[in-house]
């Protein structure tokens, strides 16, 4: 169906784990205009036990087939409406490198939650004990395989991407970054090499407190001084000067729109939240789950939690700053689910997941770690193993998917609390929005909202992380002033018609939490 009303549009690139996305908002209204999915799958490849990448060209076939068949659903008289401005918003922490001359990918795209780095990350925090100088206080991340400096160090010492790699550096041909930088390159014609601040920030190799690629950091993670000079621009997330489109086709409505903004997803997403004052904090319940809490100008550091940028919305801006606790399984754990224990899909494929939880009153006893992948924050173990405990000869596939979904819950608990140590106005009693598929569960909603003591708010429109790029796009095109544009923000309807979920005084999920608790304390203790 053709969208037939002019509007004066903006368009976000949500370049996820499971999916690739094309939005296009009204530009006065920031309401949804027409939102795309690629028709071209993305699967991940796993060629060992714990390994996870994408073929860096399926990424970029996805990104032109959802904006290219967005703009097919426009009616002629839209073209001269069309976007004012691209936002590019993505999956942080991946990293490939590709050839600068032909822009052919000489690695894979190593995902975020990856662990072929384990034994790597074993030797970093080996050399880190002692030193008067940790990569966390640098960098506000503690060394993991979660981040990108330990994927880089692997490509360089596992063949044939290392020869590669080198080969490029030794002709100055070598580009190399994560999933923002890698669709700047490609869809400016290899015009443009940028990161912005917070994906940059996600990385291991860039300074917190300077905002620049720190040769200290290269130093540590054995990556050379060489490294280090091909590594992009660090910008602000609003930049009119990122660059403008130049692979599609000349004279089309894609053809030549300036490229302003580059944001992290989660980044995005706290922004289209609003969630602009310090102590405000969203999450967001996707193929993991990530919270992230604003803290203003203030650098905040917690051992469990990782400190980072929340964004930049311009060159002479302030630098805004969050706190983030990440968990690796969310929708994914429930996927996992799914196909393990032969669950029946709803007739769109995915799974439903609250019909089915509802058929059981609680978890019957059961508890599950969810650590398949291992434990990011508050703990950050890469070698704990999932478990499911509790099983009886009564246990039903329900009870063990809800106890599931209880363990996304309280390990969202174990790093809101973790956060409410930290010493930022409002973060004890404010409420927690939330976005990202699973949190159209009522019943995760719920079990939240009572194990946290706290109101959980879920925007009617879910498509945040698009908004938060759509915003900083419009800002970074000079469209109109940053106070102005936040302020349009607050009043869109994506704010508004909230559903909200109260806590209240069922037992029976805080005694789940306490018995999930001493589990994951118990299995910390014997695999220490």
């Amino acid at each position: 169906m053709s969208i037939s009303v002019p509007v004066r549009m903006v368009g976000t690139i949500d370049q996820g784990t499971s999916s690739t996305r094309f939005i296009l908002f009204d530009r006065d209204t920031l309401q949804v205009v027409h939102r795309q999915r690629s028709s071209v799958s993305l699967k991940s490849r796993a060629p060992q036990q714990g390994w996870a990448e994408f073929c860096p060209r399926q990424i970029i076939s996805s990104v032109m087939d959802a904006m290219e068949t967005a703009c097919a659903h426009l009616a002629p008289e839209n073209t001269l409406a069309f976007a004012l401005a691209i936002g590019i918003v993505n999956q942080r922490e991946s990293v490939l490198a590709w050839d600068r001359g032909s822009g052919e990918p000489l690695t894979p795209a190593i995902l975020w939650y990856d662990n072929r780095t384990a034994d790597l990350v074993s030797k970093f925090r080996e050399k880190e004990l002692g030193a008067t100088t940790t990569v966390q206080s640098l960098t506000g991340l503690p060394v993991s395989t979660y981040f990108s400096a330990v994927k880089i160090k692997w490509l360089l010492e596992n063949e044939p991407y290392a020869s590669k790699i080198r080969q490029a550096l030794e002709t100055s041909n070598l580009r190399i970054g994560t999933i923002d930088t890698w669709i700047l390159d490609r869809i400016t014609g290899g015009k443009s090499y940028f990161t912005d601040i917070t994906n940059a920030a996600r990385t291991s190799l860039m300074n917190i407190h300077t905002g620049m690629w720190d040769a200290a950091l290269f130093e540590f993670f054995e990556l050379g001084p060489s490294l280090l000079s091909a590594m992009p621009e660090i910008r602000s997330n609003c930049d009119p000067l990122f660059g403008n489109t130049a692979i599609f086709k000349k004279g089309s409505l894609l053809d030549g729109v300036p490229i302003t903004a580059m944001l992290g997803d989660q980044h995005a997403s706290l922004l289209g939240h609003h969630c602009l004052r310090p102590g405000e904090a969203k999450a967001t319940f996707g193929t993991g789950c990530f919270l992230m809490m604003n803290t203003g100008a203030e650098l905040v550091f917690s051992p469990g939690l990782v400190t980072t940028i929340a964004f930049q919305l311009g060159k002479n801006a302030p630098v805004v700053h969050a706190v983030e606790g990440s968990i690796a399984m969310a929708s994914r754990l429930m996927s996992w689910l799914q196909e393990t224990l032969h669950i029946p899909p709803s007739s769109d494929g995915s799974m439903e997941i609250d019909s089915f939880l509802c058929q059981v009153a609680d978890a019957g006893g059961v508890s599950f770690l969810s650590s398949l992948t291992g434990i990011y924050s508050p703990v950050w173990r890469s070698d704990l193993k999932g478990s499911i405990h509790g099983l009886t000869l009564e246990t039903k596939p329900e009870h063990i998917c809800r106890a599931a979904v209880e363990s996304i819950a309280f390990q969202t608990k174990m790093i809101i609390d973790e956060m409410t140590h930290c010493s930022v106005s409002g973060a004890t009693s404010a409420g927690l929005s939330v976005d990202g598929g699973l949190s159209l569960s009522n019943v995760l909603c719920q079990i939240e909202a009572d194990v946290l003591s706290r109101p959980i708010f879920r925007p009617a429109e879910q498509e945040l992380s698009a908004l938060g790029g759509a915003v900083a796009a419009l800002i970074g095109a000079n469209s109109d002033t940053m106070d102005h544009m936040l302020n349009k923000l607050h009043g869109c309807d994506a704010m508004k018609n909230a559903d909200s979920f109260s806590p209240n005084t069922a037992q029976r999920n805080l005694d789940a939490f306490e018995r999930w608790k001493t589990l994951l304390e118990r299995e910390l203790f014997q695999h220490h």
